[in-house]
């Protein structure tokens, strides 16, 4: 017990709930509020190979990237598409 009043940080696919509820309530509004503070964004499809995620910079462009105890790693580079702010 920490005896902190904080509730405890989700983990595991209980992030990714949080994070997917937070889209469906918010749009890309949050998205696109990040990206214009200058912070990359990522996403993900269902065709992707496992572990991996996309980033998409806010100068539109985007690099397939894993995560592992080491830090990011680009596995790709990926076309760039228009800015979206």
């Amino acid at each position: 017990m920490t005896g902190s009043n904080e509730p405890p940080v989700p983990t595991g696919s209980d992030s990714w709930q949080l994070i997917s509820d937070g889209i469906e309530r918010d749009g890309d509004r949050v998205a696109r509020s990040h990206l214009a503070a200058g912070f990359p964004i990522y996403t993900s499809r269902p065709d992707m190979p496992a572990g991996t995620v996309i980033r998409e910079k806010p100068d539109g462009t985007r690099a397939l990237v894993r995560f592992d105890a080491a830090g990011e790693h680009v596995v790709g580079h990926l076309p760039s598409v228009e800015p979206r702010v």
